[in-house]
């Protein structure tokens, strides 16, 4: 099984759009988004507008849950907020809090944004120390 990958769009639509261009040359089997999707000061709208356009499994990462539980006072301190919450509207909002945790492919195949059990923690890398499995431990 071909399977690509992605990560951390954080709404930067067009390396999106080179990313999925270069999928369709690959003939894979499964195309995976593994979240941050949309936080980002590029053009989150149309982020998710071209990922609602092709067939990936998206499961949800850290920052996709601090654009919808972010608080007025988180809002109103960071322009970035204000201006994805502006760009966006209640649709992309409320697929943001449709997506999963996780995803379960397989046998084989699990998908998570950090580790399965925490979304903000690295899998296989400790900044200070190296490469490790310390998530799992």
């Amino acid at each position: 099984m071909k399977i690509a990958v992605l990560s951390d769009i954080h709404s930067n639509v067009f390396a999106l759009d080179a990313v999925i261009k270069d999928v369709k040359k690959h003939s894979v089997d499964l195309k995976a988004n593994l979240g941050d999707i949309l936080y980002g000061p590029v053009a989150p709208k149309d982020t998710f507008e071209l990922l609602m356009e092709h067939d990936f499994i998206t499961i949800s990462g850290n920052q996709d849950r601090q654009i919808y539980e972010s608080t007025d006072e988180e809002i109103q301190s960071n322009p970035t907020m204000q201006f994805i919450l502006d760009d966006l509207g209640a649709k992309p909002l409320e697929w943001m809090k449709s997506l999963p945790f996780d995803k379960q492919v397989n046998d084989d195949v699990y998908f998570c944004h950090g580790t399965p059990k925490d979304d903000l923690v690295y899998l296989l890398e400790d900044v200070a120390k190296g490469l490790c499995l310390a998530a799992f431990r």
